[in-house]
């Protein structure tokens, strides 16, 4: 497995269990990623495990995305603008591996996913669900 993946460990939880559920899963589906490109698996296995992430990127991001609009969380515009990148991110990976031949190029944007999605939970996810248990929201 790549360098760039880490262990998940409970160092990564926010304290809200549909939060933290749903990083584990995105945590376990880049892994899944990062092995069947290592194994050099075809192209549709590594597309859909894609698909997967571009959909449930979407439910993880509109849900937290919602619990900020609901609370009014203060640092909400960033947290968005945050999601944006990933969302970017995630397309031009996927651009990389489903169009193109390019690996290293893939290889690096894959490196890149991994590193934004934990520095991500780390700090602004973490901000948020300190924010929305203080609230006693998003439980």
């Amino acid at each position: 497995m790549a360098a760039t993946l880490v262990d998940w460990s409970r160092g990564f939880e926010t304290g809200l269990d549909w939060q933290d559920a749903q990083h584990r899963e995105l945590f376990d589906r880049l892994v899944a990623l990062d092995r069947a490109i290592e194994q050099r698996q075809s192209r549709e296995v590594v597309s859909r495990t894609l698909e997967f992430l571009d959909d449930y990127v979407e439910t993880h991001f509109g849900q937290e995305e919602e619990w900020m609009q609901t609370t009014s969380y203060p640092e909400a515009a960033r947290h968005r603008a945050e999601h944006e990148d990933f969302r970017l991110m995630l397309a031009t990976f996927h651009h990389f591996v489903t169009r193109t031949r390019k690996l290293v190029l893939a290889t690096k944007i894959r490196a890149e996913l991994n590193q934004w999605f934990l520095r991500h939970i780390q700090t602004t996810d973490k901000r948020l669900g300190g924010f929305l248990k203080k609230m006693g929201a998003g439980a």
